[in-house]
């Protein structure tokens, strides 16, 4: 059975003295349908001054709610928020991961107005399981995390998450002298936690109690792979695009990866650049797209550390116009094209032109040499029948000039 324990502090994060954990008793629906989707228990006076709204924010692939708050006269802590949570059927050939999300906002007391705490720890106890289950919990934004026996839990980290997934020996009772199966997560200023409870099954659909109860219980914590500062995309004067991106610090980080897109949904990747692997100071980290699309480019930078661990950021946006050159492809048809395409050449000398057929990556499929152009022509491409259906550009260089690039399809 796995148990959840937080306890909150509002005094710096090194600070180690404790308070009196949060109580989360007698809990009232105050929105939604209880047990469903959407659904916000308040909890008064969980600390003083400061209430709690428990939001059911998503159920995941079957899982569901029987019980939101079971008291302490039956298993677990008093004062804890104690949910039971049925976790999804599976098979020993196909293992089903199913949880309920939470988000926990703090409130000022007898208001709607949001409330920051300085300091929270979230203890998950007794994090187990057997043969055909195995609990998982799951943080989001945590500043760092703490474990006793990382052989006995299974963890992982996106950058915004940590997650702990149990072992397959069962553990009895929910037991917080039992830290060989502990995991706690720590907050730094925050007024929401978002927490993932659920598990791995395969078997039949099983319950499970929950009990989230505030308390450290660990002093020594394990900051996140990589602490992002900022990530931006500049366009500039040469058509190109500056990327800039630094880290407060790194600890396990192999390397950076970064996607392009035209469209915001589909990315490509465009550049792999190593990471610092560990380190505590700030470290800047820069990359020139030589090759932007024109118009808005959004670009995605990716983390992933030495054990294969990833965290994707959010992307950012930024708009390029390409630079006008007397060198320019125009009034490509048919626009989607199959076989072949048909466009419109300027160029400013008497010197062979180099025709590029680029993909969604910037990388050339295809090229043609053009003779001794001169001034405007008619040019075709032949032979792209080959090419993958998706989105193309066509672009030409002479002398050194190159072009802006023209979008076009290809069935």
């Amino acid at each position: 059975m796995l148990a959840l324990v937080m306890q909150f502090y509002t005094y710096p994060i090194f600070a180690q003295s404790s308070t009196s954990p949060l109580t989360f008793i007698n809990s009232a629906l105050i929105s939604g349908t209880a047990g469903s989707v959407d659904a916000t228990y308040k909890f008064q006076n969980v600390t003083s001054g400061v209430d709690a709204h428990v939001k059911l924010s998503a159920k995941y692939n079957g899982a569901s709610v029987s019980n939101v708050d079971i008291p302490a006269s039956t298993t677990g802590y008093d004062p804890a928020f104690q949910p039971t949570i049925t976790i999804a059927s599976g098979t020993s050939g196909s293992p089903k991961t199913s949880y309920v999300e939470w988000e926990i906002r703090f409130k000022k007391a007898g208001t709607s107005t949001d409330t920051s705490l300085a300091y929270i720890s979230a203890t998950a106890i007794d994090v187990d399981g057997n043969n055909n289950i195995q609990e998982k919990v799951q943080a989001y934004t945590p500043s760092s995390y703490s474990v006793n026996s990382p052989n006995e839990l299974t963890l992982s980290t996106d950058g915004s998450s940590v997650t702990a997934l149990g072992s397959t020996t069962d553990y009895s009772g929910m037991d917080s002298s039992v830290k060989a199966v502990m995991f706690q997560m720590n907050f730094q200023n925050v007024n929401l936690i978002t927490y993932r409870t659920g598990g791995v099954n395969k078997t039949s659909s099983t319950s499970r109690q929950f009990s989230i109860y505030f308390k450290a219980f660990f002093a020594q914590y394990t900051p996140l792979p990589v602490e992002l500062m900022y990530f931006r995309a500049v366009s500039n004067s040469e058509s190109t695009v500056d990327l800039n991106w630094a880290t407060a610090s790194e600890i396990n980080n192999s390397y950076f990866t970064i996607e392009r897109s035209a469209d915001g949904m589909e990315f490509y990747e465009i550049k792999v650049l190593p990471g610092s692997g560990n380190s505590s100071k700030t470290n800047y980290y820069k990359y020139r797209d030589d090759s932007p699309i024109e118009g808005t480019n959004y670009y995605r930078l990716t983390q992933t550390d030495h054990d294969g661990y990833q965290k994707i950021y959010s992307p950012v946006s930024v708009k390029v116009v390409v630079k006008k050159e007397s060198l320019s492809i125009d009034h490509v048809y048919p626009n989607p094209f199959n076989m072949n395409a048909s466009f419109t050449l300027s160029a400013p000398c008497n010197d062979d032109v180099r025709i590029a057929v680029l993909n969604s990556q910037g990388l050339e499929t295809k090229s043609v040499l053009a003779e001794s152009v001169v001034g405007t022509k008619t040019w075709k491409v032949s032979g792209l029948q080959e090419l993958e259906a998706g989105v193309y550009f066509l672009q030409a260089s002479q002398n050194g000039v190159v072009s802006k690039t023209f979008r076009l399809m290809k069935n």
